[in-house]
């Protein structure tokens, strides 16, 4: 399973080697085409509420990972959305390919560790793998801010529980 998700990424990703932000300039609208192509809907909504968490944390805690962050968010669940650990390894390997090709200018091993262990409720002190993380907790709606691993996320999570 995890060779037949990374094939059927990678493939798609090579078909169409124009993608304008190969050289780093992020089109979302193409990002989202390759990555929401193979996602049922009940993913794709949930990456986009990701997507909006991350962007938004990573404003306040590190907007000089603002690039990595939106492509962690935007990749997390390339492989599907469920609570395995599976989904999570799997997208981390499919990510693997994508970002050295297209984004070798980003942190590889920083985004395949935060999708990796998205799911697992871990708590880091890095920014750019805490974001993603607080992201994914806020859009599952877990609001325990003992899991939180940026000031922002915890400030999203009390407002969500006030409301």
């Amino acid at each position: 399973m995890k060779r037949k998700c990374y094939l059927k990424v990678t493939s798609y990703v090579f078909k169409d080697a124009s993608f304008s932000f190969i050289k780093m300039a992020l089109n979302l609208k193409e990002v989202e085409s390759l990555v929401f192509s193979n996602m049922s809907k009940e993913c794709i909504a949930h990456t986009k509420s990701v997507v909006n968490y991350a962007m938004t944390i990573a404003r306040a805690e590190c907007p000089e990972f603002m690039d990595d962050v939106l492509l962690a968010a935007y990749m997390h669940d390339i492989c599907g959305m469920d609570e395995s650990r599976e989904h999570a390894i799997n997208g981390a390997m499919a990510c693997e390919g994508i970002l050295k090709n297209f984004f070798p200018n980003t942190n590889h091993r920083k985004i395949m560790h935060a999708i990796r262990y998205h799911s697992d409720e871990r708590i880091t002190k890095d920014k750019l793998i805490g974001t993603l993380w607080d992201a994914e907790k806020l859009a599952r709606k877990k609001n325990n801010i003992d899991l939180f691993c940026t000031a922002k996320g915890i400030e999203l999570a009390m407002f969500n529980e006030a409301f």
